[in-house]
Formats: C-alpha cells, sequence, structure tokens
C-alpha cells in the first residue's frame, strides 16, 4: 500500500488491529522486529493483528515505545485527512 492510499483513508474506518499493522508495515517492521524491540512474543504481535486478544497497558506502551522510535524522522502521513499532503517545494499541479 502506498502512502499517498494511506492518506486517504478515513481512520475512523480502521479498527485498532489494522492501525497497528498499517503503522508496523508503514515503518517497515516484520511482526518479529516489533515484538522483540517491545520485549514481547511474535504470537502477541500477531494476535493483537487479528484481533485475538487485546494488550494490556503495559503492552500498549511498549509497542507505542518502538513505533515512536522508528517513526522519529519519518515523513508524516495524516491519515485522517481526505487527501496526502502536498510535499514541499512543488505546488499542486
Amino acid at each position: 500500500m502506498s502512502r499517498a492510499y494511506l492518506a486517504r483513508m478515513n481512520a475512523r474506518s480502521l479498527t485498532p488491529e489494522t492501525r497497528l499493522r498499517l503503522l508496523r508495515i508503514l515503518l517497515r517492521l516484520s511482526q518479529d522486529e516489533l515484538a522483540r524491540r517491545a520485549g514481547l512474543n511474535q504470537s502477541t504481535i500477531c494476535r493483537m493483528e487479528r484481533g485475538y486478544s487485546r494488550p494490556t497497558p503495559r503492552v500498549l506502551a511498549a509497542i507505542e515505545r518502538v513505533l515512536e522510535e522508528e517513526a522519529e524522522g519519518q515523513p508524516t502521513v495524516d491519515i485522517a485527512s481526505s487527501r496526502a499532503p502536498t510535499p514541499r517545494g512543488r505546488g499542486r499541479r
């Protein structure tokens, strides 16, 4: 999925499981890498993404920390907006 496609998606229509998976994919993290860096098992990430388990506050905090660290310095994509942000240095055509 392209970032432009994701930017056009309505974030409210996405389930928490889908949001987690999309963020992980956008940041180019495997389930195994995310789990390892968060101190979890890969199966925990898999179950969360499939909606089979609900994470505890501790697990959410660990995942959030990893995603924030990985996202630092990445271009921002606002998936709640109806269109992709215009790149700097270019006008709309």
